[in-house]
């Protein structure tokens, strides 16, 4: 056994330490760490296998030590059991999964095939099943997740401030992928210089960094490829959106930062992208109709702000690229007819044969880590089986259940709402881009901002105001003055 550090680590292990005893910081920290999915903190070898340790998993975990260590030295700090209730059937699927992923890959041992995390360059794409080092590290991963999940709500509980300051995270580790994106597209074209050593240093993953499409880089920014940048951005995309349609005061960063996504997103030539982009015009233009004639207002603009950027982008990249049109062309086309694809043959049969092995399986799945299908719901049904779906069917109904229970628009404080909502709108973008191509749900970003979405909703419910305020009185970016919160 052998562990590496790496530069990245060498200048993210000092920034830990001096944030450890802050909590909120330790958090946000781990937060904008989650832009930096291709780094790596530690590279360790064990047995011939080598993986590296996300910054975001990290930091996230000497949170849940430390939290952890907390609750159980001080009487004082107890779990209410508000959030046992709605965390109970994701801790029953955590619970399963990290089972499954010892006991279904022995059980149905050379019985079934099966699409694994890592494939070898002359294997045959689906392989029988058997146990692997995928089953521990996604086990891992996904333990991981439900500990930052859990310790984004406590704090947002207890503060209910943090949920605003995450947001503001949110965004600024969204423009950091999004300039260091525009830096790559810099370097590839013109020679500049890229730290790509410093940002692909996670050995873990396949670095698709130096992709092209008809001559057009392909962008991944700080993530290991396009696919992932998409993914990514997807969230900022639909946070931003929202933002700008629901009349946030300080709109000069928000439509900057959203122009910026739509370009980027373009850039991409992810067939992610686009699907994202498209199915968020829909959801704007379902929410304009029911909002009334100024979100209408909003929302045009909205387009005709992407417009013009993507008219922009249009015009100045060709000048860097002059086989631009054609790459862009190619994807769109490919995009539209999928079926003669081969890409879309190939992850066509990933999606079958991971829905199939339920009914091989018993209904239990192949187990935790056994499967990597082309989309997260056929990864989770071959993973998990039909027993994994329907305890996060039952996670997800106590969240919206939740969600909907927040006071009146009339008697809510407007930053609450307002905060609440951005995250919601994030979270809807990371997972619609996970259904599309995205067969995990371990980026710590989603879990955080849901884990705010869910704490910050608690304390909405527990503490109604009975105050009326008017809404949009205050602006996002400003520090939020809520009642009933801890200074």
């Amino acid at each position: 056994m052998s562990i590496e550090l790496t530069a990245f680590g060498a200048g993210f292990i000092p920034i830990c330490l001096l944030v450890m005893g802050n909590l909120d910081r330790l958090l946000c920290l781990t937060l904008l760490a989650s832009a930096f999915e291709a780094a790596s903190v530690l590279n360790i070898t064990l047995g011939g296998i080598s993986f590296g340790v996300q910054p975001a998993y990290f930091s996230g975990g000497l949170l849940c030590l430390f939290m952890a260590l907390g609750y159980l030295t001080s009487p004082a700090l107890k779990v209410k059991p508000q959030v046992v209730r709605v965390a109970f059937p994701l801790i029953l699927f955590v619970g399963y999964a990290i089972i499954s992923s010892f006991l279904l890959p022995r059980l149905f041992q050379g019985a079934v095939s099966v699409w694994p995390q890592r494939l070898e360059p002359n294997a045959p794409f689906a392989v029988l099943l058997a146990p692997s080092s995928g089953n521990t590290t996604q086990a891992l991963y996904l333990l991981l997740s439900l500990g930052i999940f859990i310790c984004a709500l406590l704090r947002c509980l207890h503060n209910p401030r943090l949920a605003a300051t995450l947001l503001k995270t949110y965004l600024l580790c969204s423009l950091i992928v999004v300039l260091l994106a525009f830096w790559q597209l810099a370097a590839r074209t013109t020679g500049l210089p890229y730290p790509s050593e410093f940002l692909y240093s996670n050995p873990t993953y396949a670095m698709l960094s130096n992709a092209n499409v008809g001559g057009l880089p392909r962008l991944s920014g700080p993530m290991t490829e396009a696919a992932g940048l998409a993914y990514f951005l997807s969230g900022t995309l639909y946070t931003c959106s929202w933002l700008f349609m629901v009349g946030e005061r300080r709109r000069l960063f928000t439509t900057g930062l959203l122009s910026l996504t739509a370009v980027l997103l373009a850039l991409t030539t992810s067939t992610t992208g686009y699907s994202v982009a498209a199915i968020g015009v829909v959801f704007a233009f379902l929410f304009a109709v029911g909002a009334g004639k100024t979100a209408v207002q909003r929302s045009m603009l909205v387009f005709g702000g992407c417009l013009l950027a993507l008219l922009a982008a249009i015009y100045f990249v060709p000048l860097l690229s002059p086989r631009a049109y054609e790459a862009a062309l190619s994807v769109v086309d490919e995009t539209v007819s999928k079926g003669q694809s081969q890409s879309y043959e190939d992850r066509t049969s990933k999606d079958i044969d991971s829905l199939f092995l339920v009914l091989h399986t018993y209904g239990l799945g192949a187990g935790w880590g056994s499967v990597r299908a082309s989309s997260l719901f056929s990864t989770l049904v071959g993973a998990t089986g039909v027993w994994g779906i329907w305890l996060l069917m039952w996670f997800a109904a106590r969240v919206y259940r939740l969600v909907k229970d927040l006071p009146p628009r009339s008697s809510l404080d407007p930053v609450v709402l307002m905060v609440s909502q951005s995250l919601i709108a994030s979270l809807i973008g990371i997972l619609v881009a996970a259904l599309i191509s995205g067969p995990n749900l371990t980026y710590a970003g989603f879990w955080i901002n849901l884990g705010g979405v869910v704490g910050l909703a608690l304390w909405s419910n527990t503490n109604r105001p009975r105050k009326r305020v008017p809404i949009g009185s205050e602006p996002l970016l400003s520090t939020p003055a809520m009642p009933n919160a801890r200074r």
